[in-house]
């Protein structure tokens, strides 16, 4: 059985990998791993980084839950997790994307531009890399 966790007309996102057709209609066989099926533009994924004090470490993990509350909801949204290192006080986001006019649309945002300017008001450095499994 196969389960779709996402589909629009710019991506099918499969729960295990196939093997596909030329047409990428049809499934042959099932692989054990999973693919990411593509008609046009490809899927970004991005881990960003922001480092914190101690003392912003709570209001900051608030923020960034509704960061990722409102994200998930957004259109081309694949994947958005947020992460803690509480030895360190650093957090990070690993974030999946139909598409890159998707992801501009997220940064755009207003509780995005929200969060931003919590960032720059609290003198807060967000390190941020296009990721590529392998």
């Amino acid at each position: 059985m196969v389960e779709i966790y996402h589909s629009s007309d710019q991506a099918m996102w499969l729960s295990a990998g196939f093997m596909l057709d030329d047409n990428i209609d049809r499934i042959k066989s099932v692989q054990w791993f999973r693919w990411v099926i593509k008609k046009g533009n490809f899927m970004i994924r991005l881990l960003a980084i922001v480092s914190a004090n101690k003392d912003l470490q709570k209001e900051l993990g608030l923020r960034i839950r509704s960061l990722v509350e409102h994200s998930r909801a957004e259109v081309g949204c694949l994947r958005y997790q947020a992460f803690n290192d509480n030895q360190s006080c650093d957090f990070f986001f690993v974030e999946e994307w139909e598409s890159k006019e998707y992801l501009d649309e997220h940064a755009r945002s207003a509780p995005f531009a929200d969060f931003v300017d919590y960032l720059k008001t609290h003198g807060l450095q967000v390190k941020i890399h296009q990721i590529e499994e392998v």
